[in-house]
């Protein structure tokens, strides 16, 4: 392989900053979003949409950017490596959302519906839902550019290495949650009738998005013994199964989760400068894959001809 770091780093540093352009214009428009048609003054409407217009016309044009360079590294690398890069599977899902919101708000802008406090168009809420999802892919994608810098591409893998390893933890997590979720649904399951009886759909307990916030909540410590005394069919084998449940998922399963993670840090930190490197050489080559044809002449005239590979330094000590 061929290596040219000063090359690479200016590289990673242009994208770093038209990343960073592209955040503050999306907070710019996260900003003044709220505030586009309160006027009833057409005239001041559009003054208020000025300066969120240029904002989506400079998103646009990256947008369009990550299009062409993600297309070009598709096909250069081949769509099953491409595929591998869960980075690229990232920048995938940004394009989508960033197209997802630009049609939605050129729709709101031609509809020019009012915004009230009390309510919001069916599409405003679609705008804004997939606009959150936007914002924290746009963050996370800070993570990938962080990888090319010593001081925090360490961490950065700290990070990656803890969530892989925890992938079993959350099944397992899960699936004890579900099992003592559907317990506890059943167990208020007469209260839950009373309250449909009585119009109301305020039981914590009606639906399984709240049941799955709600075990939750309980394994962070937020719980209220008495709703399970009063509300369920029979309050000592709620208060019973509850324990239980605090007994499985806080003592056990969160101490569980402190040594996995303790397990994970150590094992990167024991080969930080390495976990560094690796990291590095490949934000490098994935940049490079979406480089110009011209820049890549370029580079490679710049690159040295020589073959780099990382040893253990007991071996250099040995040799």
């Amino acid at each position: 392989g061929r290596g040219c770091p000063s090359s690479g780093s200016a590289r990673l540093k242009i994208e770093l900053c038209i990343h960073i352009v592209l955040l503050a214009c999306f907070l710019i428009f996260a900003s003044t979003l709220p505030e586009v048609n309160e006027d009833e003054d057409l005239d001041g409407r559009c003054v208020t949409r000025i300066p969120l217009l240029v904002c989506c016309a400079l998103v646009g044009l990256i947008g369009l950017r990550m299009v062409y360079t993600e297309l070009r590294s598709l096909l250069r690398t081949g769509v099953r490596r491409y595929l591998r890069s869960g980075w690229n599977l990232l920048d995938v899902t940004i394009i989508a959302l960033l197209t997802t919101v630009g049609v939605y708000y050129t729709n709101l802008c031609m509809a020019d519906e009012v915004w009230h406090a009390d309510g919001l168009p069916s599409n405003t809420r679609s705008l804004l839902t997939v606009s959150a999802l936007l914002s924290v892919a746009l963050w996370v994608r800070v993570l990938y550019f962080l990888l090319g810098f010593k001081d925090t591409g360490a961490l950065v893998r700290m990070v990656i290495q803890i969530i892989v390893d925890m992938r079993y933890f959350l099944l397992l997590m899960v699936m004890i949650a579900i099992g003592f979720g559907v317990g506890f649904r059943l167990l208020f399951y007469s209260f839950i009738l009373s309250a449909g009886e009585l119009g109301t759909s305020d039981n914590s307990w009606s639906n399984w998005l709240r049941i799955a916030a709600n075990m939750y909540t309980i394994a962070l410590g937020d719980w209220d013994t008495s709703e399970f005394y009063n509300g369920t069919s029979d309050g000592n084998f709620s208060i019973l199964l509850f324990a239980l449940y605090l007994l499985v998922m806080v003592i056990i399963l969160l101490n569980l989760l402190i040594a996995i993670m303790g397990d994970s840090y150590d094992r990167v930190k024991d080969k930080e400068e390495l976990e560094f490197m690796r990291g590095k050489v490949k934000l490098l080559m994935d940049l490079e894959s979406e480089m110009e044809s011209f820049d890549l002449k370029n580079h490679a005239r710049r690159a040295d001809q020589f073959v780099h590979f990382m040893v253990p330094s007991e071996q250099v000590q040995e040799n």
